[in-house]
């Protein structure tokens, strides 16, 4: 948003900070009552919550990568009463995958939720074949990301994505939400409708089929005389 309109804004960086750093300690906090449970779990929960707690670990790497991405090194042991030490972004991707690994080979794909607890995953109603599956992607996503800064590491990690199953290959297995008009946790950049939304001249052009020529034109058209160049 304020890099494409070419401009800073504090107060926007401070909201980012902010709401990322929660949804971070919101998915510690999940991961914690999980690990001391309260009381007595039933049968169904003692199946489910092991998932639950996997799904949790990597929605938690999810917020971690934005965090990462839009301000370096993270906090990789927060969220735990006391001031935390921030950990460097070679680090942190380390662990993050890492993470992954763990949490992705951890869901148990024959346990479903009750119908109670799907209206509490607005993503995917805690089906543990899509979140398996996101996982392995996000995973890939991530060892990607390396590509350049770390070759081996990405490449062994893309790998050994691949290894762990299909990761996301059709359109209902996207990680998406309806997203609505405002300012809430539903508002979404494209939905917004006081918000900025800058374009280049390049993206204008491609939108709009360079003025009256058909893109797929303009296309064939470059491909056929770059081949008649060679």
């Amino acid at each position: 948003y304020n890099v494409s309109a070419g401009k800073t804004n504090d107060g926007f960086y401070s909201y980012i900070f902010r709401y990322q750093s929660n949804w971070m300690r919101d998915a510690n906090t999940c991961i914690k009552l999980i690990q001391e449970p309260q009381g007595t779990w039933t049968a169904h929960e003692t199946e489910f919550y092991p998932n639950l707690l996997c799904m949790a670990r990597i929605w938690r790497v999810q917020m971690m990568a934005q965090f990462v991405d839009n301000f370096g090194p993270a906090p990789l042991n927060g969220f735990q009463g006391v001031n935390p030490e921030f950990s460097s972004e070679k680090d942190a991707y380390y662990w993050m995958l890492d993470e992954l690994a763990q949490a992705i080979n951890g869901i148990n794909t024959s346990v479903a939720p009750d119908d109670t607890e799907k209206k509490n995953d607005p993503v995917f109603e805690f089906d543990a074949t899509k979140w398996k599956n996101y996982g392995i992607s996000l995973r890939m996503r991530l060892a990607m990301r390396l590509s350049e800064a770390d070759p081996a590491k990405a490449k062994s990690e893309f790998e050994a994505a691949v290894a762990q199953g299909s990761g996301i290959r059709t359109v209902d297995g996207t990680a998406a939400v309806q997203e609505y008009d405002g300012w809430s946790d539903w508002s979404g950049p494209m939905s917004r409708s006081w918000d900025i939304q800058s374009m280049s001249a390049t993206m204008a052009n491609l939108t709009t089929n360079f003025g009256g020529t058909a893109s797929v034109d303009a296309v064939a058209k470059f491909v056929k005389s770059t081949t008649t160049d060679k």
